[in-house]
């Protein structure tokens, strides 16, 4: 009876061992397929503060994020009122953003990327963004993404990729305007960002 129990204890001991280093087994099995997930890298686009400026703008953001963001990331811009946007909108301001005084202050004279974001007035919604492109220093070509927050005069809404080209015409007629409808800011922006390499 006493060999009988010894027997059954070393029995249960090497079912309990057994089990014990089947687990730490399955533990490291999982604990390798963890690392190796994490470590494998995925792209991510890296946008710039003006192309990330872009991208930020919603129907809630003010004319206070926007000074903001241009004090954090010492910015320049400049800030021109206009009117008859459109039937709905009179009056609004326009905040031309750059990393150049001049191109802020000269944006279509320049050569340069500046971000534009247009506020009703006097209420303050946002009623346009856009992200521009100076693809080459002769003024030739530009390539914009637009987001129209409330229906313009050219009957846009939503997002726009709009590519110019002036054929040399910088003061006169475009010679191809192309506004391509998108789903969303970063398919608008990849647009410009694809286009003006």
């Amino acid at each position: 009876m006493k060999n009988l129990l010894k027997c059954l204890v070393y029995c249960i001991s090497v079912v309990f061992a057994f089990l014990f280093i089947f687990r730490m087994i399955a533990w490291v099995k999982e604990e390798k397929l963890v690392v190796s997930q994490s470590s494998e890298t995925q792209t991510v686009p890296q946008y710039d503060i003006l192309q990330q400026m872009f991208l930020n703008v919603t129907e809630k953001i003010t004319v206070t994020d926007i000074k903001r963001t241009i004090e954090e990331n010492h910015l320049f811009y400049a800030v021109r009122e206009y009117n008859d946007y459109s039937p709905e909108v009179r009056r609004y301001e326009s905040y031309i953003i750059a990393y150049k005084k001049d191109v802020a202050k000269h944006f279509h004279g320049m050569p340069g990327d500046y971000f534009e974001i247009e506020f009703a007035m006097p209420d303050g919604n946002p009623i346009y963004a856009c992200y521009y492109s100076s693809a080459v220093h002769d003024y030739k070509k530009n390539f914009e993404a637009e987001y129209y927050l409330v229906k313009a005069h050219n009957g846009n809404l939503g997002y726009y990729g709009h590519n110019a080209d002036f054929g040399g015409h910088f003061a006169g007629a475009r010679e191809v305007v192309n506004f391509v409808p998108f789903a969303t800011a970063e398919e608008a922006l990849a647009n410009v960002l694809n286009n003006a390499k």
